[in-house]
């Protein structure tokens, strides 16, 4: 499957080897490296409508990660530093010595090992829709009635972390299951289009692509432990929190504020996969935080979409309206629900503006193969 840069050229696609597997991964765009690192089911595939926004300004490398996607098979190695090292070992292979790393889901895990473990290299993070293993993680498999009500028991977690018996469940019916999974986190469930879960399927299936999935969940309790340890040296890089409006809202910024002292936040409207649900406004936030606009416009704002060439712009609106059964919406006195008190839901930012990228994107792209 291609993914095609702003003006409707293909990524180029290729394989290198790091730390005894071979990583495939898709590069693109001209200027300073950014390195974008999907989650799971997904593969590099996920960035498909992010990157046309971002090649005209920045080199773009998406990588599969180990194991997964069109990467080599792996016997082992999927705690989050050694995909980490993965990943900083893939980019010294290219020539790049100072990047910005941006990660959704377990590609934020990573991420955020990778900008620990590397700080002389990593330039910004944004951290994205994901709980940091040590840092509330284990609390999303808690069974109880209030985070039944409220979504946000995490099932598959356990499911996951069980030997062999998710492989057996699975196998065979790998398009059910990523369908089921990827739309119950889903809020614009109709950006989940099905050339992505085809692609995610064709790769699922492949020999060893499920196990290694279900590797990473099961070297969690060892991240948990990395990461606190990696936390006593906060991450001395800028960082941008990026949480889906209706997933899990708040909780990335307030993790990375217990790891990171330089701390953004952006919410999108938009569940678990802002990449797909929301990727103009998602690319547009990428965008402000790398050129230091982002800092400025956390205030509220008012005014319709620019015209043509005028400068992107943050509209941040209070919300403490509540909707059954929505994530990461306050009640009246801005808890949570199905969080511990006393963590709040963030603004909800809309991203506004950059009509001449979005147009020339829309004009040149190709339809998608």
């Amino acid at each position: 499957m291609y993914v095609h840069d702003h003006l409707g050229r293909p990524l180029a696609s290729a394989r290198l080897s790091v730390k005894g597997t071979r990583l495939h991964y898709r590069t693109g765009g001209q200027g300073e490296p950014v390195v974008l690192l999907h989650g799971a089911p997904k593969t590099s595939y996920h960035w498909r409508d992010v990157v046309p926004h971002l090649t005209p300004h920045h080199t773009v490398i998406t990588p599969d990660l180990r194991g997964l996607g069109d990467s080599a098979p792996a016997a082992g190695g999927f705690d989050t530093a050694t995909l980490a090292d993965d990943i900083a070992e893939l980019m010294s292979g290219l020539g790049f010595d100072s990047y910005r790393v941006v990660g959704e889901d377990w590609g934020a895990c990573v991420a955020y090992q990778l900008a620990a473990r590397h700080p002389g290299r990593v330039r910004q993070l944004v951290y994205q829709e994901a709980y940091l293993a040590g840092f509330g993680w284990e609390e999303m498999t808690h069974l109880d009635a209030e985070r039944v009500a409220a979504g946000e028991w995490i099932y598959h977690i356990g499911f996951f972390f069980q030997p062999d018996v998710p492989e057996m469940l699975i196998t065979g019916r790998e398009r059910q299951f990523i369908d089921h999974w990827m739309s119950q986190e889903a809020h614009n469930v109709d950006a989940l289009s099905s050339d992505f879960l085809d692609e995610y399927v064709r790769c699922c299936t492949m020999p060893g692509r499920l196990r290694a999935m279900l590797s990473i969940y099961r070297a969690s309790l060892e991240d948990a432990e990395l990461n606190r340890a990696a936390a006593r040296t906060p991450l001395p890089m800028p960082v941008l929190a990026v949480g889906g409006r209706y997933a899990m809202g708040g909780d990335p910024a307030r993790q990375m504020r217990e790891v990171a002292t330089d701390v953004r936040e952006v919410l999108l409207d938009a569940g678990h996969h802002p990449a797909q649900e929301t990727p103009r406004e998602t690319a547009e936030a990428y965008l402000e935080f790398f050129t230091g606009e982002l800092a400025d416009r956390r205030s509220p704002a008012s005014g319709g979409e620019g015209g043509p060439g005028s400068r992107r712009r943050v509209t941040v609106h209070g919300s403490r309206d509540t909707a059954p059964g929505g994530r990461g919406r306050p009640d009246r006195d801005g808890a949570v629900p199905g969080r511990p008190r006393g963590i709040l839901a963030l603004p909800v930012v809309r991203l506004v503006g950059h009509r001449t990228l979005a147009a020339a994107v829309g004009r040149n792209r190709p339809d998608h193969r």
